[in-house]
């Protein structure tokens, strides 16, 4: 940038992968504004930053007992999502270094969700269903006025009530 002023974009982010399962992906743009004239100086930037993540996981245990046998067979996929945008400003207007202002402002602002469903499946040897559970779990998070205070919202919902299906 020169002393006329000028303006910088940017914007980052995808990947070469059809399927992002287990990568996360992110994004990034920003713009910045800059100019000198006379007296004064501005500097101004603003950023938006996203990253994502999704992971589905799988397990299967075999309990042998004495005359039977316990199978049990669980999957879950979730999806953790993380936005922050942030911005700052500096001004300084003033005829030299003795008779100088200077004003900056720094703002930003995150959130994040994640959601998580879940199956479970306890059976017997021969196939016989003992347990299953599956449900949904949705977390928002989002700060608030005071600094290191957070509001949450949290929600599990399972089909056949609080505690599955028994």
């Amino acid at each position: 940038m020169d002393d006329d002023g000028g303006i910088m974009m940017f914007i980052s982010g995808g990947d070469d992968y059809e399927s992002n399962t287990g990568l996360p992906t992110q994004q990034r743009a920003g713009v910045v504004y800059s100019n000198k004239w006379n007296n004064r100086t501005t500097n101004n930037n603003i950023q938006y930053k996203r990253l994502q993540t999704n992971s589905l996981g799988t397990n299967y245990t075999k309990t042998l007992l004495a005359d039977s046998a316990i199978i049990n067979n669980t999957e879950n996929n979730q999806i953790k999502d993380k936005r922050k945008i942030s911005g700052n400003t500096i001004n300084q207007w003033g005829t030299d270094s003795t008779g100088l202002l200077k004003l900056t402002i720094n703002l930003s602002n995150s959130t994040g969700t994640l959601a998580t469903d879940y199956f479970g499946l306890t059976s017997g040897e021969r196939g016989n269903k003992i347990n299953e559970t599956n449900g949904v779990t949705i977390l928002y998070k989002t700060p608030l006025e005071k600094r290191f205070a957070n509001q949450c919202l949290k929600s599990n919902r399972s089909p056949d009530g609080p505690h599955g299906n028994n």
